[in-house]
């Protein structure tokens, strides 16, 4: 029974994040909307959760994450927000070749770059294949 509630109180502690390519996820419980603009093709959403964690996801007209932003006190959960580009960049991150000193991963479909210090983290990351057309990558901030 504890360990029941154990996994139940970490799935309702778990933000509501969409992952990469998939449909946009309501905000859960503790997060924030400070923001959602939209864009000529897109819609850039801001959320802040209890921890000071700013997650911007960029959204197609359709309602598919196409890319992230993010930058606060901690690392957001990469594996929630990559979803099945995870595999791919855990991949690039263990051969160091592919890692330049700004922090920047390529795999495959999957672009990301991050940074920062202990207290101070940023990154964003992107899937080439669902870029709007015309979408500048250097307006992911």
């Amino acid at each position: 029974m504890k360990t029941l509630l154990f996994l139940a109180s970490l799935t309702l502690t778990t933000p509501a994040l969409a992952a990469l390519g998939d449909q946009l996820a309501t905000p859960a419980s503790g997060q924030r909307v400070l923001s959602a603009v939209t864009s000529g093709n897109y819609t850039q959403r801001e959320t802040v959760d209890g921890t000071g964690l700013h997650l911007r996801e960029y959204v197609t007209s359709a309602g598919i994450v196409f890319a992230v932003a993010w930058n606060g006190p901690a690392m957001p959960n990469l594996q929630q927000i990559f979803g099945s580009s995870y595999s791919s960049f855990q991949s690039a991150a263990q051969a160091r070749s592919s890692l330049n000193a700004l922090g920047h991963r390529a795999s495959g479909d999957l672009e990301v770059e991050t940074g920062g210090h202990m207290g101070a983290y940023v990154g964003r990351a992107w899937l080439k294949s669902r870029l709007p057309d015309g979408f500048d990558t250097t307006s992911i901030q």
